[in-house]
């Protein structure tokens, strides 16, 4: 996980666009998310391409390619978004593990979106840090798309400084230092 999560405050204002950020490979689910959830919400994507045939997503018109991103301007793009989007789809013998989009983007103010199934039931509190919606649905992630893009100033403000702060104490790498120091500890 990113070493600069804190953030100062939440952003005041997004620019309208859905962010996912990883590897372009079937699991991470980008092409299943451009290809099947109906938006005209634009779609930018950070990252590389690891699957030819996932990077043609790259050609949707409504898609725009950013490629991969230092650390800070990877924090900002989190923060700038609409929301941020882990649509992992299950694929046999391909499993998610932790999924780290999604508590870094969190934690220093990215609202996200995230495909309820591997490691993200994990990475993310339903409601609190991010929402969990079905893997492969896409009348759901409509749903809750629409939810977000007619959030008013103050809800997305509130909603994002409560799923900052519980990020950033849940993964913050002193809390994590202190739990295996215990188990040390304890042995």
């Amino acid at each position: 996980m990113a070493t600069n999560l804190q953030a100062a405050s939440p952003p005041t204002s997004c620019e309208g666009h859905i962010l996912f950020a990883g590897r372009l490979i079937p699991r991470k689910g980008c092409r299943w998310f451009v290809e099947n959830v109906r938006t005209e919400i634009p779609i930018k994507i950070a990252g590389t391409i690891w699957d030819e045939k996932e990077s043609e997503v790259l050609k949707h018109p409504r898609v725009e390619f950013l490629g991969p991103l230092s650390q800070e301007k990877l924090l900002s793009e989190y923060r700038r978004a609409l929301c941020v989007v882990v649509p992992n789809i299950e694929i046999d013998g391909d499993f998610e593990g932790f999924g780290l989009v999604a508590p870094e983007a969190a934690a220093v103010g990215g609202v996200v979106l995230a495909a309820r199934t591997g490691g993200l039931v994990e990475a993310v509190q339903d409601g609190v840090t991010g929402f969990l919606l079905a893997s492969g649905e896409p009348a759901e992630w409509e749903s809750k798309l629409g939810e977000i893009a007619a959030w008013d100033y103050q809800r997305r403000h509130e909603f994002i400084a409560l799923s900052m702060a519980k990020a950033q104490r849940r993964y913050s790498w002193s809390r994590v230092a202190e739990e295996v120091l215990e188990v040390y500890r304890s042995r």
